[in-house]
């Protein structure tokens, strides 16, 4: 009885199918590790069946890696025999070995890991969610081998994930760079939202308008005087103190203001008896803290103390949102600090009132923030004395144009950003002889 002989065809239809499933396995386990765990969860709630499938696999990754690698080896070693078979059929034992590791290495290598592989890595979604349908049954059907062998693999694996957590959450860092990186995000939403971020880290101290900007109406002065303070108040609350910004007694509501300049019989203790109570916070204290208790008890504005409790300055709900949003205006910027103006796309002209800060936010520049608060306090820093008259400086890469020096302050400079391989320099006569002196910042 003649035995059976498998035709060629067969054999060599066999290994391509082999071949097809391979690629199938290698390109989803590279797919499914590849997932953007987060995209896919949103999919999850919108009922996505194919990321539901990929969320529940990867919920236990080490049966999901079992059924792949079990089911890839298989397919692989099949291949390997199946076309030893058709090679040592025409070429003989000896060569027709050589020529089935050199070829199925070869085809294997490219068709069924390096390409599955880099198409799974490029279009992760599009290779897992449809290969979920498959890999759902086959991790029932092969339940018991893989935990039979992922059992076996915890004595090697153990040793090296001892102490080590499986934990998905993102760090602060990572979102930051996560919301960087959304380009499919507007610009200004993705600054927006790391600028919420930075409510964290930033202080009250950072973007409190300072006490010598502090616009507010003077008890002991005469009821015209202060009539005349609320006509051009520009805020819709006033600190109300006794003649220093330290003896505060209340926070004049404009609502309330507006009431008593409408009545020309109302008295200095008809406006006392109508201030709300002031509320104090630490300078020291984080944007986030402070927004959490404006919103605890409704509040839009507070005195900002430091550690002694003397006043240094305040902070408005605006404030905190500009910091957010960015400015409310283009342009010329007038600020309780000082005005900024842009010259051109490199150059703002600033009052030597303004704040490092505020023109770090309206530039998108890195000024030095842990120094002096100001420019004309950043500039006599660097020089270490009054500038005289017009001056041009080169603080790290930004130079800086002295255009108006009153009563030893920086009036006015222009601030321009330079490339970072400029020379830094000051391009001013030698006045080593000359006193140092000081200004308030």
């Amino acid at each position: 009885m003649e035995s059976f002989v498998v035709p060629a065809w067969v054999l060599i239809l066999s290994v391509f199918i082999l071949l097809l499933m391979s690629a199938f396995f290698a390109g989803a386990e590279t797919a499914m590790m590849k997932l953007n765990v987060y995209r896919m969860r949103a999919l999850v709630r919108k009922r996505h069946g194919g990321a539901r499938r990929a969320d529940t696999l990867l919920r236990h990754k080490d049966r999901l890696l079992g059924v792949i690698l079990i089911g890839n080896n298989l397919v692989n070693y099949s291949a390997a025999v199946v076309a030893n078979v058709v090679f040592v059929r025409w070429f003989g034992t000896e060569l027709g070995g050589v020529i089935t590791t050199v070829s199925i290495t070869f085809i294997f290598l490219i068709f069924a890991d390096i390409a599955p592989k880099t198409i799974g890595a490029v279009r992760p979604e599009s290779i897992a969610y449809p290969s979920a349908y498959v890999l759902m049954p086959l991790q029932s059907i092969m339940k018991y081998i893989v935990l039979f062998t992922n059992f076996c693999g915890a004595f090697v694996v153990k040793p090296f994930t001892r102490g080590v957590e499986d934990n998905e959450d993102l760090t602060e860092d990572e979102l930051r760079q996560v919301f960087d990186q959304a380009r499919k995000l507007p610009r200004n939403r993705q600054l927006m939202i790391l600028n919420i971020l930075n409510l964290e880290e930033q202080t009250v101290g950072d973007v409190m308008q300072p006490r010598e900007s502090i616009y507010g109406i003077d008890l002991n002065g005469s009821m015209v005087e202060i009539r005349q303070r609320i006509a051009a108040a520009k805020h819709t609350r006033l600190p109300a103190y006794r003649g220093t910004i330290n003896n505060i007694h209340g926070v004049l509501h404009m609502r309330e203001a507006n009431r008593l300049l409408q009545d020309p019989q109302s008295t200095k203790e008809d406006l006392i008896n109508v201030l709300e109570q002031a509320s104090y916070t630490p300078s020291q204290v984080t944007l986030s803290r402070l927004v959490h208790n404006f919103k605890q008890h409704r509040r839009r504005f507070s005195i900002v103390v430091d550690e002694y409790g003397v006043v240094v300055g305040l902070i408005t709900i605006d404030d905190i949102t500009e910091e957010i949003v960015g400015q409310f205006t283009l342009g010329s910027q007038e600020t309780e600090t000082g005005v900024i103006t842009q010259i051109d796309e490199d150059s703002y002209r600033v009052t030597g009132n303004t704040l490092i800060h505020e023109i770090n936010h309206t530039a998108n520049w890195s000024l030095p923030e842990d120094g002096p608060r100001t420019v004309n306090g950043w500039v006599l820093d660097h020089l270490r004395r009054v500038p005289s008259g017009q001056t041009s400086i080169n603080i790290e890469n930004y130079r800086v144009e002295i255009l108006e020096v009153v009563e030893n302050a920086v009036r006015s400079a222009n601030i321009t950003q330079l490339p970072f391989d400029d020379d830094f320099s000051v391009d001013e006569p030698d006045q080593q002889d000359e006193p140092e002196s000081s200004a308030e910042e």
